[in-house]
């Protein structure tokens, strides 16, 4: 059937490698969907435009899931949505996304039930290049990585030519608590967290509300770097009130999530160490109700461009995280307790009861 897993062994998959530093381009993540397509086309849908950047590039999603040919239509699932590079200078994030696919995949191909049972009952939107044009400057500027761009390719700082401090910083341009304060974004052009004239007053930041508001994902997760922490909402302050239940719900996700990589949880000051206005986690959860988390990857010593060895390491440890959450978004069967019963009628019998 569709979501069978392909025939015959897989051929093993190219080195988790790009030309930028190591680091795939943004042409480099377009020819790595293409060829997971290729290898699984029950499973990886094509990329789907969603929208156009503010230099006219395009954005777009994949839907990953057996129900192809009607994945992003389907509205029957229960949903997450996967972001990469919403700020351009974190090249990790992208690796991370891809990896977390390619283990899916490649379980679901060798009968893994897990793997199996979320392309058959999850729909995963997957936009790996949230930010373009941002992506695009640091591959102009420093093809051979390390390129500092963070923000979008919005003209805010400089008239000509244009340069890393223009741009709105996406994660500061979303509407909950948008401009709340000059802390958790700034109001300068020329800041590294200028959050722009308006909530959504940019496209990619529009893109992402659409498909959040066109698929309600149970879930969504967006990958930044760096910090090795996940970090739940409210961001834009700490005495942000949150309901005691929500609150729990988000905690013991994020704690489940991080128990194989150790990341450290908690809301935006707990965790990176500072608040967020304007922040895309914080609008999913307070306009849609979807948990939402933003997982940072990478240490201090990796920073922002981590040296092409680190790159198989950091990818490895979100995948756990990513797989839990598309667990998370929908039922699943967990273990309650577990009790033995000796001194049954047969000698030496017991009985083993286990409570899901």
């Amino acid at each position: 059937g569709a979501g069978a897993p392909p025939r015959g062994a897989a051929a093993a998959p190219p080195p988790l490698r790009g030309s930028m530093g190591g680091f795939y381009t943004a042409g480099e993540v377009r020819s790595e969907f293409a060829r997971l397509a290729s290898e699984y086309p029950a499973w990886v849908g094509a990329p789907a435009k969603v929208g156009s950047s503010r230099n006219g590039r395009d954005l777009w999603v994949s839907c990953v899931g057996t129900n192809q040919g009607r994945c992003l239509a389907d509205r029957s699932r229960p949903t997450v949505l996967y972001t990469a590079l919403v700020h351009a200078r974190e090249p990790a994030t992208v690796m991370c996304l891809v990896q977390f696919l390619r283990s899916l995949l490649s379980s679901a191909a060798a009968g893994g039930a897990e793997a199996t049972h979320l392309l058959a009952h999850r729909k995963l939107l997957f936009v790996p290049v949230a930010n373009p044009d941002g992506y695009a400057w640091n591959e102009l500027h420093r093809p051979h990585g390390g390129g500092m761009k963070r923000k979008n390719g919005a003209r805010s700082c400089t008239r000509s030519p244009d340069s890393a401090d223009d741009g709105v910083d996406l994660n500061r341009n979303f509407g909950h608590k948008f401009g709340y304060d000059d802390v958790g974004s700034e109001a300068s052009g020329c800041s590294e967290m200028w959050r722009g004239e308006g909530a959504f007053s940019e496209p990619e930041s529009r893109a992402i509300r659409d498909l959040v508001q066109t698929h309600a994902p149970e879930v969504v997760l967006h990958w930044h770097g760096w910090g090795n922490d996940v970090a739940l909402p409210f961001s834009y302050d700490w005495r942000a009130p949150i309901s005691a239940a929500d609150l729990e719900t988000h905690q013991e996700l994020g704690a489940e999530a991080s128990a194989r990589n150790h990341y450290g949880v908690g809301r935006a000051w707990e965790s990176v160490g500072y608040p967020v206005n304007g922040e895309a986690g914080d609008w999913s959860y307070a306009a849609q109700g979807a948990a939402s988390f933003t997982i940072e990857v990478g240490n201090s010593r990796d920073s922002f461009w981590p040296p092409p060895s680190r790159i198989d390491p950091i990818a490895a440890e979100s995948v756990w995280a990513a797989t839990y959450f598309a667990m998370a978004a929908g039922p699943q069967l967990q273990l309650g307790s577990v009790s033995l019963a000796t001194g049954g009628s047969a000698a030496g019998s017991a009985q083993l009861t286990l409570v899901v």
